[in-house]
């Protein structure tokens, strides 16, 4: 569904004093989150006011710090920014098949070399004693419990799993699913989360390593189950997905399972044909389950044409309606992952906004951190995304996501409707091996996970003036 704008005077009618009063909260918010001192109350507008607290020094998990956010969330709280997590870094039968027992992106970080071909630093993960993560097991509590700690902290609002289901018989159910499992015993991370089905090969590149083998570099292939020429599923398929939705039932009924419009959602790493009569028959499961259904979202790489600074208004729309697609998905999302369109390039707020000459589309914007694989590939066949000093690349992630957010608490006044299907993905929480984690290193210490709240602050600002000069 397409949300249209009325005209430039739909911008008019808040109350200036009202608009004028959020701008200067917002400018006396982003003075005192410098020094990263500050819980959080409220202050009446539905926002959130940073007040002082004592400084706990470089780490933030003092006894009395556990729960305090350094960075208000700011902004409409129907956008929500979820980042990417890998749930891999534990023991799993199918990693110590493929890998040797006990293998995880662990075993690439720790013998990648200090610097990439290029010079530059490649990232390891800050110490439990400095406030990080270290080399965790992702199954262990307190690791899981600060990792969510140091999301809410910083105006993240979710996660997003990626979930690993390959239905083959020979090894059955759920990968790489333990801390999944776990979170249903204990709660952690305690945050808003989603699924992200990974419905895909996997290939030898995790150890920068290529081999050969009658399947070329593929290690594990992705099956889904039969359907007949009717596409219903075959008494066999229909066992497989009832298995495979039952798994995830006992997650869609959490009450932090992120849903719109009290359906949860699923969302699918790529656009894959064999996909759609899975999802279809989810879908009549979800509402045998007693939800309305199921909210399928998919990633789709492409650039983000609704985050570029478009000058004809009526090409951006013929733009949008020629990728409008797939009528199964409810939402596409613009899958943050290196691409030669968004190399040394940021995201920008359309030029239409200010003039309120913009057109809502069912688009989920992406950001990437950074990227360098050298773990994975090792030196010389790396990609290396983020070629820059830490302080450019912590600047470009921190431009995109600001314009991202912008794009959704500016340029839609007119949406009266609560939008609970507006997100912003961050790739990604914990990819080691790929350099794209918000969680602390010693590369970029803190100052990732800083940055989304800085833009959301940053965003609420600019949105302010926006509409204080209408």
């Amino acid at each position: 569904m397409l949300f249209t704008t009325n005209n430039k005077r739909s911008r008019c009618n808040a109350p200036r004093l009202l608009l004028l009063l959020l701008l200067f909260q917002q400018m006396i918010t982003l003075k005192l989150s410098m020094n990263h001192q500050f819980r959080t109350t409220n202050d009446g507008f539905g926002l959130k006011l940073a007040s002082t607290v004592t400084s706990t020094g470089n780490n933030i998990f003092s006894a009395n710090n556990d729960d305090q956010q350094i960075y208000p969330v700011n902004g409409p709280r129907e956008v929500r920014v979820l980042a990417i997590v890998f749930p891999q870094y534990h023991q799993d039968p199918l990693n110590d098949k493929l890998w040797g027992e006990g293998f995880t992106d662990w075993n690439s970080v720790k013998t990648a070399p200090a610097k990439n071909r290029l010079g530059y630093g490649v990232p390891r993960p800050l110490s439990w004693e400095e406030g990080g993560l270290g080399y965790y097991d992702y199954t262990s509590f307190p690791v899981r419990k600060r990792q969510a700690q140091l999301a809410r902290k910083h105006g993240i609002d979710g996660f997003v799993f990626h979930h690993y289901w390959f239905h083959d018989p020979a090894i059955g159910g759920a990968s790489l699913k333990g801390p999944l499992e776990a979170l249903l015993k204990d709660g952690e991370p305690n945050i808003p989360f989603l699924f992200n089905w990974c419905a895909m090969k996997w290939t030898y590149t995790w150890t920068a390593k290529t081999i050969s083998n009658d399947t070329g570099h593929v290690v594990q292939k992705q099956f889904f189950p039969e359907f007949d020429k009717r596409n219903n599923p075959t008494p066999e398929g229909l066992k497989q997905l009832r298995e495979h939705y039952n798994w995830l039932s006992q997650f869609f009924h959490l009450d932090n399972y992120i849903k719109v419009h009290g359906k949860p959602v699923f969302m699918m790493y790529q656009k894959k044909v064999a996909v759609a009569n899975v999802l279809r028959q989810f879908n009549k499961f979800a509402k045998e389950d007693g939800f309305p259904g199921l909210y399928f979202m998919v990633g789709l790489t492409r650039p983000q044409e609704h985050l570029q600074s478009y000058v004809d208004v009526e090409e951006y729309k013929k733009s949008i309606t020629r990728k409008r697609v797939i009528e199964i998905y409810d939402s596409t999302v613009m899958y943050p992952n290196p691409s030669e369109w968004n190399e040394n390039r940021t995201l920008q707020v359309p030029q239409q906004c200010k003039n309120g000459n913009l057109t809502r589309v069912d688009e989920v914007a992406g950001i990437m951190t950074s990227f360098d694989n050298t773990p994975r590939r090792g030196v010389e066949d790396a990609r290396i995304w983020s070629p820059a000093k830490p302080e450019v690349t912590i600047q470009r992630f921190g431009k995109s996501l600001q314009a991202a957010l912008t794009y959704e608490y500016c340029c839609f006044p007119q949406d009266k409707d609560d939008k609970e299907d507006r997100f912003i993905i961050i790739n990604a929480m914990n990819e080691w091996a790929e350099a794209m984690a918000l969680e602390p290193s010693d590369v970029y210490q803190y100052q990732f996970l800083e940055q989304v709240g800085k833009s959301k602050q940053q965003a609420s600002i600019k949105c302010a003036s926006f509409h204080a000069k209408a």
